[in-house]
Parts: structure tokens; C-alpha cells; sequence
């Protein structure tokens, strides 16, 4: 190949091209630009998504009845959930992390009960993977811990 004039001058107008082609396109915004939710915003979310399972209290507590039935060597515990949610709110699909109260039967209800839940759309920038637990308690620890609770709040001393 010879290389002439016209062809050096080809080149260079190429690399040129290529170069300012290259720091166009290099220094284009992303177009879907994920925004990061601050902390505020995230335990909103998180909230909105407690109170959305509290609806189904009664359901669940329905589940944890029948399992008390059964006399269960562990009747206390917590179920941890991990919920998939799509962008508009759907629940794709919860599973289980971890079952104190080592019942599959109650498990299964407590899946199929929640089975229907829908939440708010999901905000940009958060995961999709949302955590949950479930805590499971007799009426007699349920009521030592409103009594220690009662004995915390502060007291308010009369003005002199």
C-alpha cells in the first residue's frame, strides 16, 4: 500500500472522527439513571409494608391458633420472610429465612394466608427483596411485656 498524502490525510480525518465519536458518546448521561433512596425513604417503604401485613393479622393468628393446638414442644418464636417484590407491588413470591417454631404446617398456612398480599409499587433504587419477621407469642408473654412497659415509660414528677 502506498501511502500518500491523501491517504495520511484519510487517516487522520478517521482517527479524528473516531476519537470525538468515542468522547460523544463516553460522556452521554445513563439514560435510566437508578435513584438511591435515602434512609428516610427506605423505612418508609419498610413500614408501609408492616402495616400491609398486619391486615392479614387475624388470618395469620388463625394459623397460629390451630398450630397451638397441636401442643407444640416450641409454642414461641419468630418466622422470617423475604418478600420479592415486583416494580408495581406484586408479591412474585415469599419465602422463608428462617422458622423458630419449626412447624411446617404452620408455615404453609402462613404462606398460603399471605399469598394475596399486595403492596405499594416498589421505589426506584430499592431491592426488590424485602425482610420480615413474623413474632409469634403466648397472651401470658404478651402481657409481662406490656407490664414491663408500662414500668419504663417515664414518670412525670409534680411541679414544686
Amino acid at each position: 500500500m502506498k501511502f500518500d498524502l491523501k491517504t495520511s490525510i484519510i487517516v487522520i480525518l478517521s482517527s479524528v472522527i473516531l476519537f470525538l465519536s468515542g468522547y460523544i458518546i463516553g460522556n452521554q448521561p445513563a439514560r435510566h439513571t437508578p435513584k438511591v433512596l435515602d434512609a428516610e425513604s427506605e423505612k418508609k417503604y419498610k413500614d408501609s409494608v408492616a402495616m400491609d401485613i398486619r391486615e392479614f393479622g387475624d388470618a395469620i393468628g388463625g394459623c397460629y391458633r390451630a398450630f397451638l393446638t397441636t401442643k407444640p414442644k416450641v409454642s414461641e418464636g419468630k418466622i422470617d420472610l423475604i418478600l420479592k417484590v415486583q416494580e408495581n407491588g406484586a408479591v412474585l413470591e415469599i419465602e422463608v429465612a428462617k422458622n423458630e417454631l419449626l412447624s411446617d404446617d404452620l408455615k404453609k398456612c402462613v404462606l398460603t394466608k399471605l399469598s394475596s398480599l399486595r403492596l405499594k409499587p416498589l421505589p426506584n433504587g430499592l431491592n426488590p427483596y424485602i425482610a420480615h419477621s413474623l413474632a409469634f407469642k403466648s397472651e401470658a408473654t404478651l402481657q409481662k411485656e406490656i407490664e414491663i412497659q408500662k414500668n419504663r415509660m417515664p414518670k412525670v414528677l409534680p411541679r414544686e
